[in-house]
């Protein structure tokens, strides 16, 4: 009844319309602030923010990075391309992800710019209209 060709165009057609069914789309809000420890700014190290589920909810959206500048500041980007700055609104599990040493070759050479045991904040609630305090305080058992 239909050529291969027709097939074939009504199946990629198909195909394309099936991926784009049920994709989320999330609201990003703005996000920066400022890593210290101990009083100090943290430079370089690399922030991330993973939404926590809540309620039924499987889907929780994407998370968001950043890379704090030389006085500690930072600024969160959705780790998904073409998105913009920013996270998803709600809360979030907060992590500080150590940084490869440039200086060395050795693969297990990393710069832990906040101690894990360091008291400070592990998770962080992101506001609808976002926020430029997500300030992010450390401080170690000294």
């Amino acid at each position: 009844m239909f050529g291969s060709g027709v097939r074939f165009v009504f199946a990629c057609v198909m195909t394309v319309a099936a991926a784009g069914c049920g994709k989320a789309r999330f609201d990003y809000a703005p996000v920066s602030g400022r890593v210290t420890l101990d009083g100090e700014p943290v430079a370089d190290a690399i922030i991330r923010f993973v939404p926590e589920k809540t309620g039924d909810s499987a889907i929780v959206g994407p998370s968001s990075v950043a890379v704090t500048d030389a006085d500690g500041r930072y600024e969160l980007r959705v780790s998904r391309p073409g998105t913009p700055r920013g996270a998803v609104p709600g809360r979030h599990e907060v992590r500080l992800d150590p940084v490869d040493d440039p200086a060395s070759d050795e693969d297990e050479d990393v710069i832990v710019k906040v101690p894990r045991d360091a008291a400070g904040p592990r998770s962080f609630d992101v506001p609808p209209e976002g926020t430029s305090t997500a300030d992010l305080t450390y401080t170690t058992g000294s």
